[in-house]
């Protein structure tokens, strides 16, 4: 067996390999002084190139992402909305957008060089161009052409007689249209409480309008409408009438109409309130509430000395002759009105006069002071 293993082995001494020749030493080479001064360029270069070569890479894709521009003034016609506390960030990329300038920071430069005219940027709906020079569109917002809206503004107390021509005047739209219009209140979304009006006075709520060009005049007054459903909602309008006694909203806006009419000072509002409610509550001595400005709307905005026969007027909106409050409202009055109807100030005051040379109104429960008042009025005046 050991000489099977050793044959097919073989002996130590037939496998063994000659001893190997060691290597010459390999000679260390050495760049010496120069060397090393090529490497240290050779390095420098290198850095150099990444640096300024990044430097280029990183200017050109600012340019081309940050700066992007269109030229000329853009052609055909895009509506645009400005929305009231929008920074010029947020318009830059609403423009953009909508592809009226290329990019949102070309626009944010054009309204950094001129910060200025950036904080005058007025909420409103525009008519701008597609692909216009960010400068280009930044002036066009300060062009009136620009504004696709037409702008009015209706005072507290105002009734259709005098709101409707303003509307009309502004937006071009026809009286016949405004006045079917106002004469179709079920169109205009007054509230379920105001159902058996005729008419939408009462509820087109005084502020500034600026509704775009080719708004239908039901349209626009159902905008009216819904900031008056706005406020309504706001002010808690049906359950403090409830609180208040009154039979529905509709009755608390028809008392804030008439005091819309008759004082002129804020301050005064909750104290004429409370004169009518004092006068409903008291009808012994007060049958009627006998507000002459009642008597005028239901002449049709009279403005002259009434006549007796004129007070006699047996109109359902005439207080002096028609017992408690009018069937609807008399105006269109504004949220401190209404806010002074459903929170009247506590006292027994009946009798208010407004004195023309002291420019005040003063309230008394005295049926003497108020006859003194009355003179003093006349005297003041120089009627009666």
């Amino acid at each position: 067996m050991s000489d099977q293993l050793s044959g097919l082995l073989g002996s130590g001494e037939s496998r063994r390999q000659p001893p190997r020749r060691p290597l010459p030493p390999q000679r260390r080479r050495s760049f010496g002084f120069f060397g090393l001064l090529l490497a240290i360029i050779i390095m420098a270069a290198l850095v150099a190139g990444v640096i300024f070569g990044g430097k280029a890479i990183i200017s050109d894709l600012t340019h081309k992402t940050k700066a992007a521009d269109y030229s000329g003034s853009g052609t055909g016609s895009v509506p645009f909305t400005i929305v009231s506390g929008q920074s010029p960030t947020t318009i830059g990329s609403n423009l953009a957008a909508k592809g009226v300038v290329k990019s949102a920071a070309a626009f944010e430069k054009a309204a950094a060089a001129n910060p200025d005219r950036a904080a005058k940027i007025q909420p409103g709906n525009y008519l701008l161009h597609h692909h216009m020079s960010a400068a280009s569109a930044f002036n066009l917002l300060f062009d009136p052409k620009a504004l696709d809206a037409q702008r009015f503004t209706i005072a507290e107390g105002l009734d259709l007689r005098h709101i409707l021509p303003i509307i009309s005047k502004a937006t071009g739209l026809k009286m016949a249209d405004l006045t079917a219009a106002a004469l179709q209140p079920k169109l205009l979304g007054l509230p379920s409480w105001a159902s058996n009006v005729t008419s939408a006075e009462g509820f087109l709520f005084p502020a500034t309008y600026a509704p775009k060009k080719g708004t239908s005049a039901v349209a626009v007054l159902r905008s009216m409408v819904a900031r008056f459903n706005q406020e309504a909602t706001k002010l808690n309008l049906v359950q403090l009438s409830q609180q208040r006694g009154l039979s529905s909203p509709l009755q608390a806006v028809t008392l804030a109409s008439i005091v819309e009419k008759e004082v002129n000072q804020t301050a005064d509002l909750r104290k004429a309130a409370a004169v009518m409610y004092n006068r409903l509550h008291n009808t012994g001595e007060f049958p009627t509430l006998g507000m002459d400005s009642t008597t005028r709307y239901a002449l049709g905005d009279y403005t002259g000395e009434l006549t007796q026969s004129q007070i006699n007027n047996p109109s359902p909106y005439n207080t002096r002759v028609s017992p408690g409050i009018p069937p609807g409202p008399i105006g269109n009055p504004g949220e401190a009105t209404l806010a002074a109807v459903l929170a009247p100030v506590e006292g027994n005051y009946t009798y208010f006069v407004y004195l023309p040379k002291e420019k005040k109104t003063v309230f008394t429960a005295s049926t003497s002071e108020f006859n003194q008042l009355q003179a003093q009025y006349c005297q003041e005046s120089g009627s009666c």
